[in-house]
């Protein structure tokens, strides 16, 4: 038999459904068939997308049609009409699933998640162990390596520059970063704290006013800038930086840490969720945790009840921060070493290639 595929999601844009889904199956398509429904085209061309696949299913008999959804799984109950075996791909933070996330992955034949701690998070909302494959995403080595050069606009801040790029939110730690900047680095003046952290979810927010009132010390020398549109744009402010700071919550998958990884930076990153894959104690600082519950409502759902999450330890972050500032030499070697395990093992190809016996085995 062959294998084909219905590819379905938002292929074109800046978050980590829209980059997962465009690098995934470009990495797929290198093995098999992939006809894609962009889910961002108009409903005239959606249908048509169907259309083409439901004729191919019933052309081609010797055909073993596949349809993987990256969405949320409340999102795309339109389409298992379809003919084929459906995989939804499961990417979420928290230790309780939402009720209509689980009741759409449980109409699913399979569902991929990145990481082994994403398994584990499903089997204890009652997912069957046996309906789960570990697939992970990767990061783009073309556009996120050690040879990108940095951004001009950053390179006249001569000093040691710490990156986050990230939604600002409680789950991402954005406050307390801030919070330990200030309180670490407000007598050492050569210093600095990039952040790319806007959040177009939260219309509320307003990162500048956030800053005075977080930093008032380093407010200078917190460098905020403005959302870009385009991947090496950010690879150049990451490259421009000589450590990445990440007192993340929870990460479905990490896209940014991974991608700084790629780029040769240390990361301060806690250790807990997905990263745990792929960072360890010889590419990156580490922050131990406790769990807590959530207080953000993420999902109306059990209750009121949404789950835990990890509280990284706060003068460990800074502690980290401030040993990297101090022993520079050390934080360049961890980086170059991150980039090395990187580049051998995360990439999209890399993805693509865990996923080819997975299929093989489903005929």
């Amino acid at each position: 038999m062959t294998v084909s595929i219905l590819a379905i999601g938002y292929f074109d844009g800046m978050t980590g459904y829209n980059i997962h889904t465009h690098h995934f199956f470009k990495a797929l398509s290198q093995t098999y068939s992939v006809l894609e429904i962009d889910l961002q085209d108009t409903q005239r061309s959606i249908q048509k997308g169907v259309d083409q696949w439901i004729s191919l299913c019933n052309k081609n008999k010797t055909l073993f049609p596949v349809v993987i959804h990256i969405n949320q799984p409340d999102r795309i109950e339109n389409f298992f009409q379809l003919p084929g075996c459906h995989i939804v791909f499961s990417i979420w933070e928290s230790t309780i699933y939402p009720e209509s996330w689980l009741k759409g992955l449980n109409k699913a034949d399979y569902v991929f998640t990145p990481s082994e701690w994403g398994k584990g998070i499903l089997i204890d909302n009652g997912f069957p162990n046996e309906k789960i494959a570990v697939i992970p995403e990767g990061v783009d080595t073309i556009q996120f390596n050690t040879n990108i050069p940095p951004l001009p606009a950053l390179e006249k801040y001569n000093g040691f520059k710490f990156v986050h790029i990230g939604k600002w939110e409680d789950r991402k730690g954005s406050e307390q970063l801030i919070r330990a900047f200030e309180e670490t680095f407000s007598d050492i003046e050569d210093a600095f704290l990039v952040l790319l952290c806007h959040n177009p979810f939260n219309k509320k927010l307003n990162v500048d006013t956030e800053l005075n009132r977080l930093a008032p010390k380093t407010r200078s020398r917190i460098l905020s800038i403005n959302p870009v549109k385009d991947h090496q744009t950010i690879a150049s402010i990451i490259r421009s930086c000589q450590c990445a700071v990440y007192p993340t919550s929870a990460e479905g998958w990490g896209l940014p840490i991974i991608e700084a990884m790629a780029c040769g930076l240390n990361s301060i990153v806690t250790n807990y969720s997905a990263p745990t894959d792929y960072i360890s104690p010889a590419t990156n600082l580490l922050l131990e945790y406790r769990l807590t519950d959530i207080k953000t409502p993420l999902f109306e759902s059990r209750g009121l009840k949404w789950g835990q999450w990890a509280t990284p330890d706060y003068s460990q972050l800074k502690q980290h921060m401030l040993d990297c500032f101090n022993d520079q030499t050390k934080c360049k070697s961890m980086g170059e070493s991150a980039a090395i395990h990187v580049k051998d093992d995360w990439s999209w190809n890399n993805a693509a290639k865990k996923t080819v016996p997975f299929l093989e085995s489903l005929y």
